[in-house]
């Protein structure tokens, strides 16, 4: 199965806090989750934004810059599941970088070169 990846981010896992989870995100519109010993994709989810240029994380949650120009919010404190949990529509155009500043603040960046 072929992807185009553009992002990779490393989660710390909610069940086993020495452990991380790797997730990855691009062109081919998924929110995917690895076995990093494997390198076997374990889940996916789909975008609903068309192709995500960068994924970044906070705690158990990622942040998608998506093609529709939204910011997609996902869930993955649930081992076993990767749950789509709000948007923010930040551009009319695509959204190509984002992220994430201490607690409460998230800088998208997008195609028109606005902040």
């Amino acid at each position: 199965e072929r992807r185009s990846i553009r992002s990779l981010v490393w989660v710390p896992s909610a069940a086993a806090p020495k452990k991380a989870r790797l997730f990855s995100a691009g062109l081919h519109r998924e929110v995917t989750e690895w076995d990093p010993r494997t390198l076997v994709a374990i889940l996916s989810v789909t975008s609903g934004g068309g192709p995500i240029w960068s994924l970044t994380s906070r705690g158990t949650s990622l942040y998608g810059a998506c093609e529709d120009g939204s910011v997609r919010f996902f869930d993955v404190k649930d081992s076993e599941d990767i749950m789509m949990s709000g948007r923010v529509q930040a551009f009319k155009s695509r959204v190509l970088s984002v992220a994430t500043y201490q607690e409460d603040y998230l800088f998208v960046g997008g195609s028109q070169s606005q902040l």
